[in-house]
C-alpha cells in the first residue's frame, strides 16, 4: 500500500519536513512514508508504537543520526494524524 500510495504519503509529509523531499535520504524516505502510513491507516497501532518501529528502522538501515530526524518529523505529523490520541497519553 505505501508503494501504491506514495504521493498521497508524500503530501502529508511536505508540511512537516524542514528540506524538500528531493533532499532526503532514500532509507530516511521510504521510513517516513511507512510512518505516515502506518499513523494515517492503522490506528489499531499506537503512535508511539509507529515512531519506535521507525527510530529502528532509521538506527538499523539510515545515517548516523538519521533515526533523530525520522522521530522529529513524524512526532510532527502524528500532531495532526493522531492528536486525540496523543491528548489522552499527556
Amino acid at each position: 500500500q505505501v508503494v501504491t500510495q506514495h504521493e498521497a504519503l508524500d503530501e502529508l509529509l511536505i508540511p512537516v519536513l524542514d528540506r524538500e523531499l528531493k533532499a532526503l535520504d532514500g532509507v530516511e524516505h521510504a521510513t517516513l512514508r511507512l510512518g505516515a502510513y502506518e499513523l494515517r491507516d492503522h490506528l489499531e497501532i499506537t503512535y508511539r508504537v509507529v515512531l519506535d518501529e521507525a527510530i529502528e528502522l532509521a538506527k538499523h538501515f539510515g545515517g548516523a543520526d538519521s533515526h533523530k530526524y525520522i522521530n522529529g518529523v513524524l512526532d510532527r505529523l502524528s500532531s495532526s494524524l493522531r492528536e486525540a490520541e496523543k491528548q489522552q497519553a499527556k
